[in-house]
C-alpha cells in the first residue's frame, strides 16, 4: 500500500482537531485538555503564516496605489461663501439665529482613509503582525522560526505603505471595527480588498474556533507547508499523546509553536519532546567504530552531541522510550530504512542509558522504530525494539506500550 502526502495530512488533520476539542474521539479513549489562550495563540500564529495573509502582504507591499481613498463629507457653518451643497433647512434655522443673511450649513466633500475596507486592511495585517511578534518569543529556533521572521519582514514592509501608517497613527485607526465599516469592506470589489475580507473572516472564524474556518487553515495552508517527512513525525507525536492520556487518564496537552528546547506536548507529568538532541557518552565509553565516526564528524564540522531522536518521552529528565521515525515513498525501502533506523536508535538508547545509569536494552525494550512501511517487519510492541507503520496509526497498537510508560 502506497501511502500519499494527503494521507498523513488527514491524520494528522484528525490529531490537530482533537487537541483543540473539535475532532472525533480518539481510539484510546483520553481525556481532552479545555482550549488555552495559548492554543488560540498559536492558530493565530499558524494563520499569520498562511498563503492568503502573505499574498495579502505581498500585494500591498508592492502595489500601493491600490488602496483607495473614500470620499467623505462633513457638516460646517460658512458665511459669504458656499463651497459645497447647502442644507436648506439647517441654512435658514442658522440665519434665523444669527441674523447673517449670507450665513449657511454646507456638506464638503473630502477624502479619507477612514473608510471600512482600509480599516479591515490595516487591523488585518496589524493582527497578523502581533501574531508573529508574540510568537517569535517562543519559536526562536523552532519549526516556524524561519517562517516567521520572512513573514514579519514582508508585513513590515506592508504596513508601512502611507494610508496603513497614517490609519494606525490615528486613535479612529486603531478603534474597533463596526458593523458598518465591516458591511462597507464585505461588499468592497477590488481584489486587494477582497483579499483582505477573506483573511479577516478566516481570523474571526479562528478567533471563534469554528470548527470549518480551523480545519480550512489546517489543511489549506499549515499541513501542506510541512515536509513529508516532517509530518509523519507529527503524527506519530499525536497518536503517542492519544495513547498516554489513554493510559494515565491524563489529557494530551500540546505546545503548537514547537519551539526547540521544550516539550511538543505533555500528559501529566510525562513530556514528549520533539527532535531532542542526547549528549554522547564519552570516548571511553564508545567503540573503536563510535569514536571513528565521531572523528570523521569532527573533520567535517560537526560536533558530537548534535545528533537528535525524532521522538523521545521522557519524565523528570529520565528519558523513558526513544521513538524513531523513517518516511520513504517506496515500499520496498522499508528493508534498508530498518538498518538505517536501528543503529540510530540503538546508539540514542545506548547514550541515554549510560547517563541515566541503566541499561540500553531496558530503554530499547520500550522503544520503537516507526515506518511508512513496515514491510515484512511485524508490528510489535516490546523487547527487543517495537515497530509499528503508518498504516497502523489511528487504531490502539500503542495501549500496551502506553500502559507500560505510564507505570514506569
Amino acid at each position: 500500500m502506497t501511502v500519499s502526502a494527503s494521507d498523513l495530512d488527514e491524520i494528522c488533520l484528525r490529531g490537530l482537531l482533537r487537541w483543540l476539542s473539535k475532532g472525533p474521539r480518539s481510539p484510546y479513549n483520553g481525556p481532552v485538555a479545555p482550549v488555552r489562550h495559548e492554543d488560540i495563540d498559536a492558530l493565530r500564529m499558524w494563520w499569520a503564516l498562511s498563503r492568503p495573509v502573505g499574498a495579502l502582504a505581498a500585494r500591498l507591499a508592492t502595489r500601493p496605489r491600490e488602496v483607495s481613498p473614500a470620499l467623505d463629507g462633513f457638516r460646517r457653518e460658512v458665511s459669504g461663501e458656499i463651497p459645497g451643497p447647502p442644507d436648506a433647512a439647517a441654512s435658514a434655522l442658522l440665519q434665523a439665529i444669527t441674523l447673517d443673511p449670507s450665513a449657511f450649513v454646507v456638506t464638503e466633500i473630502s477624502a479619507t482613509w477612514l473608510a471600512g475596507p482600509n480599516r479591515v486592511l490595516a487591523k488585518t495585517l496589524d493582527a497578523a503582525r502581533k501574531a508573529l511578534r508574540a510568537a517569535a518569543l517562543h519559536v526562536r529556533g523552532g519549526l516556524f522560526d524561519g517562517p516567521a521572521k520572512e513573514r514579519l519582514a514582508i508585513l513590515d514592509d506592508a504596513l508601512k505603505v502611507a494610508p496603513m501608517r497614517d490609519l494606525l497613527a490615528t486613535p479612529a485607526g486603531r478603534a474597533r471595527i463596526g458593523s458598518h465599516e465591516r458591511r462597507q469592506a464585505a461588499k468592497a470589489r477590488a481584489p486587494l480588498y477582497r483579499l483582505s475580507w477573506d483573511c479577516a473572516s478566516t481570523l474571526a472564524g479562528i478567533d471563534a474556533l469554528q470548527p470549518e474556518s480551523v480545519a480550512a487553515l489546517l489543511a489549506g495552508d499549515t499541513l501542506p507547508g510541512m515536509e513529508t517527512w516532517r509530518k509523519f513525525e507529527l503524527a506519530v507525536l499525536l497518536e503517542v499523546g492519544d495513547a498516554l492520556a489513554g493510559a494515565t487518564g491524563h489529557p494530551c496537552v500540546l505546545d503548537a509553536s514547537f519551539a526547540a528546547g521544550r516539550p511538543a506536548a505533555k500528559v501529566g507529568d510525562i513530556e514528549i519532546r520533539w527532535q531532542r538532541a542526547i549528549p554522547q557518552r564519552p570516548n571511553a565509553d564508545l567503540d573503536p567504530g563510535e569514536i571513528m565516526a565521531k572523528d570523521l564528524a569532527a573533520s567535517l564540522g560537526a560536533a558530537a552531541g548534535t545528533a537528535r531522536a525524532d521522538i523521545v518521552i521522557e519524565r523528570a529528565g529520565r528519558i523513558l522510550s526513544i521513538i524513531e521515525c523513517k518516511w520513504f515513498g517506496d515500499p520496498d525501502s522499508a528493508h534498508g530504512a530498518i538498518l538505517d533506523a536501528v543503529p540510530q536508535i540503538v546508539g540514542y538508547a545506548r547514550d541515554a542509558a549510560y547517563a541515566q545509569g541503566e541499561a540500553a536494552g531496558d530503554i530499547l525494550s520500550r522503544s520503537v522504530v516507526a515506518l511508512a512501511h513496515r514491510g515484512l517487519a511485524p508490528l510489535r510492541m516490546g523487547a527487543p525494539v517495537g515497530c509499528l507503520g503508518f498504516v497502523d496509526l489511528g487504531g490502539t497498537v500503542l495501549s500496551p506500550w502506553a500502559a507500560t510508560i505510564a507505570t514506569i
